[in-house]
């Protein structure tokens, strides 16, 4: 979703069902699987990997406003969160526990994260209270549904140019 938004070119469904394959295909190929992949290993792997693409950072230990900074400066940013601290309504119950994101705006006036949700087919331009996206930030191991340890903020920080 994130690198055809760089590209500026839009996405159907059959095209991201598509990419979504594509992708498992190349992490099976390369890792041995293709299961959940914390904030660093998406970004080493999809992105820097699959789609041969450098112009990110990562960082850990975030919050709302290194989010709202990235955004300022014109950059896009997925982060990964528990799904269920999000309360999104279109969710199938309880939401996912690992869950990324692409943040894409900041709205001033309501003090809401203007995001693409991929959790739902009603993610497009999807808003959550700061508070509530802040609650909900969490990092998440590689692997199938992994113990987590330790609650930490992490994002990947995309400039908007290929």
């Amino acid at each position: 979703m994130l690198m055809r938004w760089v590209a500026g070119r839009s996405l159907t469904p059959a095209e991201a069902e598509r990419e979504i394959i594509a992708i498992s295909d190349y992490e099976q190929k390369h890792y041995g699987d293709f299961r959940e992949t914390s904030i660093q290993d998406t970004a080493e792997r999809i992105l820097g990997g699959y789609f041969k693409f450098d112009n990110f950072k990562v960082r850990r230990g975030i919050g709302a406003a290194d989010i709202k900074t990235e955004l300022f400066k014109g950059r896009a940013v997925i982060v990964a969160v528990n799904g269920q601290k999000l309360f999104n309504p279109f969710y199938t119950p309880p939401g996912p526990r690992d869950h990324m994101i692409v943040i894409k705006g900041y709205d001033n006036a309501t003090g809401e994260f203007i995001t693409n949700d991929p959790g739902t087919k009603r993610g497009e331009n999807f808003r959550y209270p700061e508070l509530t996206l802040q609650n909900a930030l969490q990092d998440y191991p590689t692997g199938n549904h992994e113990p987590i340890t330790e609650t930490v903020g992490a994002m990947i920080s995309v400039k908007l140019e290929l």
